[in-house]
């Protein structure tokens, strides 16, 4: 059995989309997985095995994949939390002999950073093992901390197919369009969703997005109630929001997964107000997709020229790259491989 770690208990999209990536990419090879933390509600609807105790999790497991996506951020001092989560990690798979594989992993695409909890000692001190690297500059920052690691489009690019759901990519929008939104309330001013509602255009409907369950949104805005042209997209299942990007022609957030994984199913990601980690991968994309609007000007532009922005995602390097993310399973057939479960 393999097992796979991550920042599941939020209820974050990209996080759990990772989880159900790594564990139907495995299941499609005829192996079984155990994951730490994930919601029980989403681990029945998938038909797996969830524990959040962390013993149990490595006496069961071969070995591990760690998928938790942004943890080389440059954080610098990132509280306790995190470091006792990753001590506590590294002191189990010691305990029980157990390999542990960073998946998928990037930050900012800096050679030199500190990421989040001191995580960079596990790799000096063996805790982790062969890494798998989404951005160039991370395959320095891994050496940089004593490991060894391989560069491989982000598993974003292609979890659509992995997981049963893609949708054609440089579509043409059709009568509506179709515009997600997603904003912590902190970027944007205290009237923005009435701004919106009253800014919305006919021919034009906006969805509102929350990157986290309905328990953990607190700090992303939306409205409260729907209205004629302004409808809200409640996440629950990051499978669902995943293929409702794919009915989408334009997102509009500072957010990475949600804004990778719409472009992988064909909607235009403008990165407002977006974190460095996000530019980072949209560089590599190689569109004009980094915007410096504020979001009300933003999105003004989109509803009245639409046609601005629906050309600028280079379709073609899309492809490409959801081609080449198919690397991250051969790692995973390798890693299952090596330990004898395939």
């Amino acid at each position: 059995m393999v097992g796979i770690w991550g920042w599941f208990q939020t209820g974050n999209y990209g996080d759990e989309l990772m989880a159900l990536y790594v564990a139907e990419a495995y299941r499609q090879m005829g192996v079984d997985c155990l994951v730490f933390g994930l919601r029980p509600e989403l681990a029945e609807r998938y038909s797996l095995e969830s524990t959040d105790e962390v013993d149990e999790f490595f006496s069961r497991i071969a070995f591990c994949v760690f998928a938790e996506g942004g943890c080389l951020v440059d954080a610098g001092d990132s509280g306790n939390e995190k470091g006792e989560r990753y001590s506590g990690l590294a002191a189990a798979a010691r305990r029980h002999g157990v390999a542990v594989y960073p998946f998928s992993i990037g930050g900012n695409g800096q050679e030199v950073a500190q990421p989040k909890g001191g995580l960079g000692e596990l790799w000096g001190d063996g805790t982790f093992r062969e890494t798998v690297v989404r951005l160039p500059g991370d395959v320095g920052l891994i050496e940089s901390f004593g490991g060894e690691a391989a560069c491989v489009p982000d598993m974003l690019w292609e979890a659509s197919g992995v997981l049963g759901c893609g949708a054609p990519i440089g579509r043409k929008p059709g009568e509506t369009l179709r515009v997600g939104v997603n904003f912590l309330r902190r970027l944007v001013p205290g009237d923005f969703c009435e701004w919106v509602e009253s800014a919305v255009p006919a021919g034009v409907e906006v969805h509102w997005l929350a990157v986290h369950t309905e328990r953990f949104v607190r700090g992303e805005i939306r409205p409260d109630e729907e209205s004629g042209r302004v409808k809200i997209f409640r996440h629950q299942d990051p499978v669902e929001l995943l293929r409702f990007l794919g009915t989408l022609d334009v997102v509009v957030s500072s957010k990475l997964h949600v804004g990778l994984t719409g472009i992988s199913q064909g909607a235009t990601f403008l990165s407002c107000c977006g974190r460095p980690k996000t530019h980072a991968q949209l560089r590599e994309l190689e569109g004009d997709l980094i915007r410096e609007e504020r979001p009300e000007e933003l999105l003004s532009e989109v509803f009245a020229r639409p046609e601005k922005f629906l050309g600028l995602v280079p379709w073609g390097r899309v492809d490409r790259l959801r081609v080449a993310a198919g690397e991250n399973r051969e790692w995973l057939r390798r890693w299952a491989g090596r330990h004898g479960i395939l």
